[in-house]
């Protein structure tokens, strides 16, 4: 995934956590449901990444909505 690619990985990631964040799900049932989504979103887009890359980016996104909760 180039620049770009991540950059609209990032941003759907975060859309997703934020969503996730108030469900009644364990962290682990919240992970995989982003990480289901977000693979779609990248075969969608035509985004090619591997599930390494995408577990990253979502813990990108996990960490960057715990430094704005500061």
């Amino acid at each position: 995934a180039g620049a770009i690619g991540m950059s609209m990985l990032l941003d759907a990631a975060k859309g997703k956590v934020a969503q996730l964040d108030g469900a009644p799900l364990s962290n682990n049932d919240k992970r995989e449901q982003a990480l289901n989504y977000l693979k779609g979103y990248a075969i969608q887009q035509g985004i090619i990444a591997g599930e390494s890359v995408l577990r990253y980016t979502l813990e990108s996104a996990v960490q960057a909505m715990k430094g704005e909760d500061l």
